[in-house]
C-alpha cells in the first residue's frame, strides 16, 4: 500500500461521476482524479465536494464520454484505474471497448444483472396487461461472456440489493403511474382506478409496504499482473 492510502498517486477515470460519490473518497486516499460528467446540475454539485482539494488534483470533463477524443485529450492507457459505476455510457461493446483503451492496469464496470425489482409494480403490471412479469436480459451476463470470449482477466461478483419502504394508498399509487410512464406505458385514468382498487384491497391497513432493488453486477478487469498467484508463492493454491 502507498503511503496515504491504496490510491495514492495513482490516476483514476471516473466516468459517470454524478455528484462526485466515487470520485471525491479516490481523491481523499490521494489518486488523481479526472471526472467526466455531462449534467450541468450534478456536475455542479461535484465541483462543490471536490472544492477543498488542491488544483489539479480533480479535474472535471463537462461532457459524454462518448463524445470526449480520447486520442486529442491523450487518455489511451493513461489511467491507473478506469471507474464505471452503473454510467448510462456503457451501451455496447464498443463503448466498452472504449473505456478499456484508457485504462492502464484496471477497469471497474457496475451495472445491472438483470430486470429491476418492485414488489408493488410486479403484483399490478398483470392486471393492466394481462401478463405475467418475466425477467429481462441480463447486461452483466453480455458483458462477462464477451470479456471471457475475448480472452480478459477479470473478476466478477453479482449481489442482490434490496430495500423496503412503507408509503400510503396515495402515495404507492402515484409512484406506480410514474413506473409506468418510464416503461412508456400509458398511465391513463383507468389505469389509476386499476391500481387504487388494487391497494386497496390488498393493504387494507391504509399502509403499502414495497420491497425495490435488484441484482447489480460488478467486474475488475485486469490489464495488467494477470497472474492470481506470483511466481515467488510457487503457483500454490
Amino acid at each position: 500500500m502507498k503511503a496515504g492510502g491504496y490510491f495514492a498517486g495513482l490516476s483514476v477515470l471516473d466516468v459517470g461521476a454524478a455528484s462526485g460519490g466515487f470520485s471525491v473518497p479516490f481523491a481523499d486516499r490521494g489518486a488523481k482524479v479526472t471526472a467526466v460528467e455531462p449534467n450541468l446540475p450534478l456536475s455542479g454539485l461535484l465541483m462543490e465536494n471536490t472544492a477543498r482539494f488542491p488544483q489539479g488534483q480533480v479535474e472535471l470533463v463537462r461532457d459524454l464520454f462518448e463524445n470526449v477524443d480520447l486520442d486529442a485529450r491523450g487518455w489511451k492507457g493513461a489511467f491507473d484505474l478506469v471507474f464505471v459505476s452503473m454510467s448510462p455510457a456503457i451501451v455496447d461493446w464498443g463503448s466498452v471497448e472504449s473505456v478499456l483503451s484508457c485504462a492502464r492496469k484496471y477497469c471497474y464496470i457496475s451495472l445491472n444483472a438483470g430486470s429491476m425489482e418492485h414488489s408493488l409494480l410486479n403484483e399490478v403490471l398483470p392486471l393492466l396487461t394481462g401478463h405475467e412479469v418475466h425477467a429481462q436480459s441480463s447486461d452483466m451476463a453480455y458483458l462477462s461472456h464477451l470479456l471471457y470470449l475475448k480472452g480478459y482477466s477479470f473478476e466478477s461478483l453479482v449481489t442482490r440489493e434490496m430495500k423496503t419502504t412503507g408509503v400510503t394508498h396515495e402515495e404507492a399509487a402515484g409512484e406506480m403511474l410514474l413506473l409506468l410512464k418510464h416503461r412508456n406505458m400509458p398511465a391513463e385514468r383507468a389505469s389509476r382506478r386499476v391500481i387504487e382498487e388494487y391497494v386497496r384491497r390488498t393493504y387494507p391497513g391504509g399502509k403499502v409496504t414495497i420491497q425495490q432493488g435488484g441484482r447489480f453486477g460488478k467486474v475488475l478487469i485486469r490489464l495488467q499482473d494477470l497472474n492470481m498467484y506470483s511466481r515467488a508463492g510457487g503457483g500454490k493454491r
